[in-house]
């Protein structure tokens, strides 16, 4: 069973790790996935889309996208294996369609 809060963190989850990122728009709709490389983690990913506010509030740093993200959860991957996380953003983009990734990519 998958349990989820309604609250950003302190922190980003698996801070320091690769792995792979998703936002959703308020209904819960997958908008887009990424992933962070074997060099960069998913914190520093997710900072280049989205900083805390001086009230602790999450703000996203550009509009430009098709439909507004308003969640967000990430997978973590082990560090003795980072390589995995291109494995799997790579079939997520395939399998689930989302409105903000293009071509694939």
């Amino acid at each position: 069973m998958l349990h989820a809060e309604l609250k950003w963190n302190e922190t980003w989850p698996s801070n320091g790790q690769a792995g792979v990122y998703a936002f959703l728009d308020g209904a819960g709709a997958l908008v887009y996935i990424g992933k962070s490389s074997m060099k960069s983690s998913v914190s520093a990913r997710l900072n280049a889309y989205a900083s805390y506010g001086p009230d602790k509030s999450c703000k996203l740093k550009h509009d430009g996208w098709i439909d507004q993200p308003r969640y967000e959860f990430i997978i973590g991957v082990p560090r003795t294996t980072s390589f995995e996380a291109a494995a799997l953003e790579e079939f997520l983009i395939r399998e689930i369609p989302t409105s903000d990734n293009v071509n694939g990519v």
